[in-house]
């Protein structure tokens, strides 16, 4: 099966969260599932100390990374186990749209790599949020996105990008005889 794609660019305060926000109330109206994680960095006293992993299907918070004083890519240490939950969500209970946090972990092919490898598999449509700095790496693993959403960029441009998932979504889960 072909890999299905999405690509959602942009920098911190580009709008990436509320183009996300924006696309989870359209798949909801389409009465299509979302899968997947999102990341929320963590701070304490002002200091920014690691990350959380939030599941997108649950709301359940994890974990993820913890500042390091081994680092291999970079100075957090991840958990593998919040990593493999990540992958059974994106794999299991069937959500038509698996969404993933993309950074140079992912982009070396470790990290959620597995976790969307395993949901382009399973014939998911995968939006792969990523900063400008890791899209080469991570484009060149993959065949080109079905579309993709640069930001900062208009308000229509936008509402156009989510609507162009949403459709891509509802038409794969059409294609499956075996989803509902």
């Amino acid at each position: 099966m072909l890999a299905h794609w999405a690509a959602l660019v942009g920098d911190r305060e580009s709008g990436r969260e509320q183009a996300c926000g924006r696309l989870a109330e359209e798949l909801a109206t389409r009465d299509l599932r979302l899968g997947g994680v999102r990341q929320e960095a963590v701070f304490e006293d002002g200091a920014h100390v690691g990350y959380d992993a939030i599941d997108l299907a649950s709301g359940t918070r994890m974990a993820l990374a913890r500042q390091s004083s081994t680092p291999r890519l970079c100075k957090w240490a991840f958990d593998s186990d919040v990593f493999e939950q990540a992958r059974r969500s994106a794999t299991e209970g069937e959500p038509d749209v698996v969404a993933f946090d993309v950074a140079s972990l992912e982009a070396s092919g470790e990290g959620h790599w597995p976790a969307i490898t395993d949901a382009l598999a399973a014939g998911r449509l995968v939006l792969l949020v990523l900063r400008p700095r890791v899209l080469g790496r991570v484009a060149m693993r993959l065949p080109d996105p079905v579309c993709g959403i640069e930001l900062p960029t208009s308000e229509s441009a936008i509402d156009e990008f989510v609507q162009e998932v949403a459709a891509q979504a509802h038409a794969l889960r059409k294609a499956e005889p075996s989803r509902p």
